[in-house]
């Protein structure tokens, strides 16, 4: 289908019903920003311009920074339109005033509007009290504005969700007990459920009162959603606890339809490392692909790591082949202990490897375990290969020190080839 791109000209004559509603509300906000509060008002009537209820909206949404003109615009407006103002300019002004203390006045006055009280509306409220930081005053107000008019779950997981920033476990507790007392038990619930839960591992029981909630919700067909168990595993780290990670793990798995992350993952194979289980960390690996997460950087350092601290080093070759050829780096820290550990074992080879991945991602703090392959090399009778990869240090600017050229030297004498070592030494005084 062909598109007239082409610009009609005849349109700019005159401007559109589009542009003049713009040139009204950008009056209209320059009069209640710039205007001092006492005359807002007085301003506003001296520029007899005629509002709607969508010119309203629009004026109110761009007035957030400025909350008690905004509310004596509204006033003004209200007159302007019988007080027929729409509820989402209702909202908007609830949540301006949200900042100030004629929020709560403007909700209970709704009713003398003729605007009907609806659950929107006092969440609108909630939402705008918790965001100016008194969360204790909207929960407290929640008692009288259930006069008005049934709260929902949004409007538990709006406190909840305050409550959490504030770290106050008493305050959370009060408000599910309240949920539960109007609401009632729904495995729909889940965004206040989680809230509630994750509020609760934070505090100071921590995993021990979490648990105990979660069994009782558990029961009654409640679960949260994935960040309960990302924070929940988290604190199982924190504490080395695998006996409840594992459960916490089991009924994820089995009674939710969530899917593990691979930072989730990555938390069991931590604590399996920890306590020596290797083959229950391997197995989260195999397992992990599965379930739609792949492993990491991390997830490889984990398990590396694990096998060169307890020198399963056919395991750490295996583990060191399959991350580097998915695209993932060991650490600098791993590096530096795989280079020692194979080296002392007698395996120069995987030593020589494991350095060229250490250069390729590194530039700093090289120096140390530079020396020590050289060293390394030389003590496992591999001379030629210590001399070379002496030069190449040297030419990375990398300085060898002078304990490591004269242990270079004592070998090159015994082999007749001084001259090696004088080449070397050479090489490494013009490079410093």
């Amino acid at each position: 289908m062909s598109v007239n791109r082409k610009r009609s000209y005849d349109s700019i004559s005159s401007p559109s019903p589009s542009t003049s509603i713009l040139q009204t509300n950008t009056t209209l906000f320059e009069i209640i920003s710039t205007n001092p509060f006492l005359t807002d008002e007085k301003s506003l009537e001296d520029s007899c311009i005629n509002v709607t209820p969508q010119d309203i909206e629009q004026v109110l949404k761009l007035s957030y920074r400025f909350p008690a003109q905004a509310f004596k615009f509204f006033h003004w407006a209200s007159n302007r339109i019988n007080h027929n103002h729409t509820p989402y300019a209702w909202n908007l002004v609830i949540d301006i005033l949200g900042r100030i203390a004629d929020a709560v006045r403007t909700f209970e006055v709704m009713d003398d509007y003729d605007c009907v009280w609806d659950v929107i509306s006092l969440n609108s409220l909630m939402s705008a009290i918790c965001g100016s930081g008194r969360v204790i005053e909207a929960c407290n107000y929640l008692q009288t504005g259930k006069k008005f008019v049934r709260p929902d779950y949004d409007t538990y997981a709006i406190l909840m969700e305050g409550l959490e920033s504030d770290g106050n476990v008493v305050g959370v507790k009060e408000n599910f007990y309240d949920m539960i007392f109007e609401i009632g038990w729904d495995p729909a619930n889940f965004p206040a459920c989680d809230l509630f839960l994750c509020t609760l591992t934070k505090g100071s029981d921590g995993i021990r009162e979490a648990l105990k909630f979660f069994y009782l919700l558990r029961d009654r067909g409640c679960y949260p959603v994935i960040r309960f168990f990302v924070i929940v595993l988290d604190e199982c780290v924190r504490f080395h606890d695998i006996r409840r990670a594992e459960f916490f793990w089991e009924i994820m798995l089995e009674k939710t339809k969530l899917q593990p992350t691979t930072a989730m993952y990555n938390s069991m194979v931590s604590m399996y490392c920890y306590h020596g289980d290797i083959d229950a960390a391997m197995n989260m690996l195999d397992g992990m692909v599965c379930k739609g997460a792949f492993p990491n950087s991390l997830t490889y350092n984990l398990l590396f790591r694990f096998f060169i601290k307890t020198k399963k080093l056919g395991e750490a070759s295996e583990m060191f082949t399959e991350m580097v050829s998915n695209g993932c780096v060991p650490d600098q820290l791993n590096c530096d202990a795989a280079v020692r550990i194979y080296l002392e074992n007698g395996d120069p080879v995987m030593a020589i490897k494991v350095w060229k991945c250490l250069v390729d991602n590194y530039r700093e703090d090289l120096e140390g375990i530079a020396n020590l392959l050289v060293v390394g090399l030389r003590d496992n009778d591999k001379v030629p290969e210590a001399v070379k990869y002496a030069e190449h240090i040297i030419g990375r600017g990398i300085k060898l020190t002078s304990s490591t050229l004269s242990k270079l030297r004592q070998s090159l004498v015994k082999e007749r080839k001084e001259f090696v070592y004088e080449e070397l030494r050479a090489k490494s005084k013009a490079a410093y």
